[in-house]
């Protein structure tokens, strides 16, 4: 596997392990529910990008193809709904 292809399941992985310490630090009240949304937008965007990758890489099976796809659309419109929505809110 080449590096590039790797790229996006650590930043997932990483993002993920980033948004579950933010989950535990909200219920301690150390940070607000904003901060976990954006990291948590954050992570579907790359999960969407990382779903979308695979399906390009399985050429050979049309089912798993379109249900990747489709599922990577998903993740990315709504992680970068979630951005934007909390981006929105910080700001006003």
């Amino acid at each position: 596997m080449k590096i590039n292809e790797k790229i996006y399941p650590l930043l997932v992985i990483i993002f993920g392990i980033i948004s579950f310490s933010i989950v535990v630090l909200y219920f301690l009240n150390f940070v607000s529910v904003d901060i976990f949304m954006l990291f948590l937008g954050i992570t579907q965007l790359f999960s969407g990008i990382n779903q979308l990758n695979l399906a390009h890489q399985q050429i050979g099976s049309k089912g798993i193809n379109k249900t990747n796809k489709a599922l990577g659309v998903f993740c990315i419109i709504f992680g970068l709904s979630l951005i934007v929505a909390v981006l929105i809110k910080m700001i006003l």
